[in-house]
């Protein structure tokens, strides 16, 4: 996945670098880093906070790529894909899928998220606090129920649209 595309590419920038300063390992290392760090460090932030762990949060997560991905088929001008569907892509490195993804606001909002859950997981499992009762999955249902009724409704708005 991220990690191994990550690595060929580090190795192919290494690579170039030892070309380009002849072999000189501290010019090279210097340079490698000042490249291949933002990658390596967006990388980690996306693993963590590009998915988010609230079931709900991540349901509407998933709508909004679905929508945003048929917008930037229509629209390419104004709506990019969405970093989910990026990623991986030879055009966009992970720096850049996690500027979209913070300008879209879904790093700052998962990362709030999970920081939130894997506190309280870490809370609750050690004994700094009581673990608490579990909550109903009903709304998760119902959400998951809606985002499913909206995706439809969109492809059958597309088809009606495609066949006038």
């Amino acid at each position: 996945g991220m990690g191994m595309n990550t690595a060929l590419r580090d190795a192919q920038a290494f690579y170039q670098l030892l070309q380009e300063h002849d072999d000189d390992l501290d010019k090279v290392l210097v340079e490698f880093s000042k490249k291949r760090v933002k990658e390596g460090n967006s990388l980690t932030d996306l693993a963590f906070n590009l998915y988010c762990l609230d079931e709900g949060a991540q349901g509407k997560e998933t709508l909004h790529m679905l929508v945003r991905g048929k917008l930037s088929d229509w629209f390419p001008s104004v709506f990019t894909k969405h970093p989910q569907m990026i990623i991986g892509s030879p055009k966009y490195n992970l720096a850049d899928v996690y500027q979209i993804a913070t300008q879209l606001n879904i790093i700052p909002k998962h990362r709030a998220i999970n920081d939130q859950i894997r506190r309280k997981y870490y809370e609750e499992s050690i004994g700094m606090l009581p673990k608490a009762s579990a909550a109903s999955s009903t709304g998760i249902l119902v959400l998951l129920g809606l985002s499913a009724l909206s995706v439809a409704g969109m492809v059958a708005g597309m088809k009606f649209y495609a066949a006038t």
